[in-house]
């Protein structure tokens, strides 16, 4: 199993950001960033259940996540139930540093087909 942990500051509320990632456009903004992946299907809210389906064009292989966990401002959990991963589970955890700043932590825990090959 390999862990990836990446932490970003932002000067906007915790709320505000969260905000961002529930609006309509956070989904659409964050995914546009990543090349070769084509959305199918994006989920209609953050809230536990919601899908998303990608198409991964490198592996040519259809990625779906589901929405596992959620609390208001405080975080959201996709885990992959098909894709390119043996296990693909990432954590988006929302904390205060002030009112106008905030800190981003994104935890993704996954395990590789073949590894240590791969």
């Amino acid at each position: 199993m390999t862990y990836f942990i990446c932490q970003s500051e932002f000067e906007i509320s915790r709320d505000t950001l969260f905000g961002f990632h529930e609006s309509k456009d956070g989904f659409d903004t964050l995914v546009n960033q990543a090349p070769g992946v084509v959305v199918l299907q994006k989920p209609n809210s953050l809230m536990i259940g919601e899908t998303a389906i990608l198409l991964v064009s490198i592996f040519k292989i259809k990625w779906i996540a589901k929405h596992i966990a959620y609390v208001k401002n405080e975080l959201f959990i996709d885990k992959q139930i098909s894709g390119p991963f043996l296990e693909f589970e990432h954590s988006h955890i929302f904390k205060e540093i002030s009112k106008d700043k905030s800190k981003l932590i994104d935890q993704i825990k996954l395990d590789f087909y073949l590894w240590p090959i791969s």
